[in-house]
């Protein structure tokens, strides 16, 4: 059974942010999703919770959710992801918490060159954390990141990449 959406102000940081919050509701497509938000007045909201639903890279298109353009944080946890598709991916989106999916590699991240604004994504309990260097190879498609599953991307992890570049650069 479904429940309806909830919206709330997140107490954490120095400013409450909107959370329009749509886990656990059997939500499988993204226009079940615009018509939570479409019943509600077309929200503007800072985190979208879309955790424990249904979604699949079938019927789920991030992009094409309402008022996205406004959103700063998603969060697609428990849900039944084999990729991450961030294609035309609004700037305002800085983190991303994609837990408990089935992304198995970096190419399961489907983006249009280089994302630039996101600077945390947690892909926890995903098979890609069983891929060596990951962290490495979402730093090269993702340079802005900062965190990585929770954890500071280091001053060490940007060198390597760094050079990784630059040894694929010279080979050209």
């Amino acid at each position: 059974m479904s429940r309806n959406l909830s919206l709330y102000y997140d107490d954490e940081g120095p400013k409450g942010k909107i959370v329009l919050d749509l886990s656990n509701n059997d939500i499988s497509s993204t226009s079940e999703i615009n018509g939570h938000i479409n019943n509600s007045n077309n929200l503007i909201y800072d985190t979208l919770n879309l955790s424990s639903n249904f979604l699949t890279n079938i019927d789920f298109s991030l992009n094409k959710v309402i008022n996205i353009k406004y959103c700063t944080h998603v969060v697609l946890t428990d849900n039944s992801l084999d990729n991450l598709i961030i294609k035309n991916l609004p700037r305002s989106i800085t983190k991303i918490t994609c837990r408990s999916n089935n992304i198995k590699n970096v190419e399961n991240i489907v983006s249009n060159g280089k994302i630039k604004t996101v600077r945390e994504i947690d892909l926890s309990d995903n098979p890609i954390c069983n891929t060596t260097n990951y962290r490495l190879q979402l730093l090269n498609i993702m340079p802005s990141l900062r965190e990585i599953n929770g954890v500071k991307v280091t001053k060490e992890e940007r060198r390597m990449n760094k050079k990784q570049k630059n040894s694929k650069q010279n080979k050209k």
